[in-house]
């Protein structure tokens, strides 16, 4: 009984390590977007500057994308969440192989 405790008790910490790990790069690419997104809102809304109209635009343009980032990290993290708690409802559907290997 004491080699089974033993043994749950390694492989928890383990587990503990891994979910660790996990944060820390979550938290780390979730970081990635916001910094963008951050800065390039404040600098429009400050509006110390002239900026022409295309250069405006890239500045939309790259926090549209961050955000779009941002979203999709997001989804992924609840959907690791589900997949942990067992309640990811995976929905069968047909697929075309040929429309796949054509994109």
């Amino acid at each position: 009984m004491y080699q089974q405790i033993k043994e749950n008790n390694v492989e928890l910490h383990h587990l503990n390590e891994i979910q660790n790990d996990f944060i820390n790069i979550a938290a780390h690419e979730l970081r990635n977007p916001i910094v963008p997104i951050l800065n390039l809102s404040i600098v429009l809304q400050t509006g110390k500057r002239n900026f022409t109209k295309s250069d405006r635009s890239t500045m939309i343009d790259m926090i549209v994308r961050n955000a779009k980032r941002l979203q999709n990290l997001t989804e992924v993290l609840l959907d690791t969440a589900k997949v942990e708690s067992r309640s990811l409802q995976l929905e069968i559907e047909p697929l075309s192989i040929v429309k796949c290997i054509s994109l």
